[in-house]
């Protein structure tokens, strides 16, 4: 079983895909976020407008601090967190740094089925 908040669950069984359970989609808020830690992964899930669901290292590729208390910002039609650390904005849907491309944060790729989050860890 996979953890349900700020956790330190460390292995999880993958599905035939390769997807690890994560957290119930109702445990982020419509626009909001939360850290889980699947097979030794950090990983913020990003939830924005209700339907959207983005994963990423919560690791800043720049720092190191984590990024999952980020707020989501539309900025110029480009969903954007900011890193708490130094400033540094990233698009949630591409990983891509938007002051410096060589920054780069990782993205899983997600699924929900039956109200459940899924993460591709492999």
């Amino acid at each position: 079983m996979a953890c349900f908040s700020a956790c330190t669950q460390v292995d999880v069984e993958l599905d035939e895909d390769g997807y690890a359970r994560a957290c119930k989609l109702e445990e982020i808020p419509p626009t909001g976020s939360k850290r889980v830690k699947l097979n030794g992964k950090q990983i913020a899930l990003f939830r924005y407008e209700g339907s959207k669901l983005y994963a990423l290292a919560n690791s800043c590729s720049h720092a190191g601090v984590g990024i999952v208390d980020s707020d989501i910002e539309d900025i110029d039609g480009q969903l954007c967190i900011t890193c708490p650390g130094h400033g540094y904005m990233f698009d949630i849907k591409t990983g891509k740094c938007i002051q410096d491309s060589k920054y780069v944060q990782r993205r899983y790729r997600t699924k929900v089925t039956e109200g459940i989050i899924y993460i591709l860890l492999k």
